[in-house]
């Protein structure tokens, strides 16, 4: 997984207003595909925190940390099943 942080200009905004995209590009054979020739771009609102909880969700680390426990989890940029055996939706 690579991602680019900090998308605010100023660096002082609201940083979890969801109004700011930052690249996050996901390499794998779970990943999902291309749709229509251009990468897949996921719906789901994600941030720091959605990052966390997926990395302790898949080194089985809990309690989940802070907003990590409130925040979606980054299945939705992989195939359906391919992260978790159950799909979930927060």
């Amino acid at each position: 997984m690579l991602w680019w942080d900090d998308s605010e200009g100023d660096g002082v905004g609201n940083r979890d207003d969801f109004q700011h995209t930052v690249p996050f590009i996901v390499i794998s054979k779970n990943a999902r595909g291309n749709v229509n020739g251009k990468p897949f771009a996921s719906a789901v609102n994600l941030s720091h925190s959605s990052f966390l909880h997926e990395m302790q969700e898949i080194f089985g680390v809990g309690p989940l940390l802070g907003d990590a426990a409130n925040a979606n989890d980054l299945s939705d940029l992989f195939k359906p099943g391919a992260l978790h055996e159950t799909p979930r939706s927060r």
